[in-house]
């Protein structure tokens, strides 16, 4: 599945929710099952929200994961033999989504998490996935020892501020095609 086949999808999944519980369609709340990823919609932002939950055999209960998160999960996962590998996974899931030929572990868990900011801050006019995808591949940077962690955290967290300048990449490395504000999708 693509970002914009998901993006119609869930769409039309909260279209569907909305005519059949009218004005109180935002109190029921409907889940898609993708074990170990459960989404319940419909969430608070714009038509086709959601939230994410996220639970393995060796968790107790589901976690709402994010972006944080992945950015941590990342830096954890990152080291000198697969930093090239992270970089093209996190290229291939935003430019084919589901359709990128990966084994990562938290490929679907990432693909649901950044399809919710194409659905509540659509590109061009926003940057949608591009933001999350930003500070991913700057999770590898820090990993990397370029910046530090935290620092990428909190540009990860800076809800209801400017979005966050891009960071100069160091010589000889090159910038994904979401590293690119540019770039159109």
């Amino acid at each position: 599945m693509t970002y914009e086949q998901a993006y119609a999808f869930m769409i039309e999944k909260t279209h569907r929710h909305r005519e059949k519980y009218k004005d109180s369609y935002k109190n029921i709340k409907a889940t898609l099952d993708y074990k170990p990823i459960t989404i319940e919609y419909p969430g608070y932002k714009a038509n086709g929200d959601y939230k994410v939950w996220y639970q393995t055999d060796s968790m107790h209960t589901a976690k709402a994961y994010m972006h944080a998160d992945i950015v941590r999960a990342i830096y954890k996962r990152t080291n000198l033999e697969n930093f090239e590998e992270c970089i093209n996974f996190l290229e291939c899931l935003f430019a084919k989504g589901l359709n990128c030929t990966t084994t990562n572990r938290l490929k679907e868990l990432i693909f649901w998490l950044t399809l919710q900011e194409d659905l509540n801050y659509p590109m061009p006019r926003y940057q949608g996935r591009k933001l999350p995808f930003q500070r991913y591949y700057e999770a590898i940077l820090a990993k990397m020892g370029y910046y530090e962690i935290e620092d990428i955290v909190r540009r990860t967290n800076n809800h209801g501020m400017d979005k966050p300048d891009l960071l100069t990449l160091p010589k000889g490395w090159r910038s994904p095609i979401f590293y690119n504000l540019e770039a159109i999708f």
